[in-house]
């Protein structure tokens, strides 16, 4: 049976991917030149550098997590209707062609939304 909980991890797989990436990143690259930030910004001062970075980091980490967590349209009507469309059993009990004519669409709807990703 299939779950409006697993499609929705489903489709953030790539997005989480992504994001972890980032999310190393950003803090890898302010470690690593913050002598050089907290000299050139903040004449030395590193209580305001660090006030600077936690602003900073934390407008980026929210605004991600909402990109994350807020799936876009298709998303939302696949999260929505496809459980109702594989758990229903008269849909289940449909001939064979209206099946397979059923999967085809569903395959070129699924491969259109990789290509876009992509």
């Amino acid at each position: 049976m299939i779950t409006t909980w697993e499609i929705y991890w489903i489709t953030r797989l790539d997005i989480i991917n992504v994001i972890s990436g980032i999310l190393f990143i950003i803090p890898a690259g302010i470690f690593l030149f913050s002598p050089l930030l907290c000299e050139a910004i903040f004449d030395g001062d590193w209580g305001e550098f660090w006030k600077f970075v936690r602003k900073i980091i934390a407008i980026p980490i929210i605004a991600l997590i909402l990109f994350i967590f807020l799936p876009n349209t298709k998303d939302a009507v696949a999260i929505y209707i496809i459980p109702k469309i594989a758990n229903n059993e008269q849909i289940q009990k449909l001939p064979g062609n209206a099946a397979t004519f059923l999967n085809k669409k569903f395959e070129e709807w699924i491969d259109g939304m990789i290509k876009k990703k992509e």
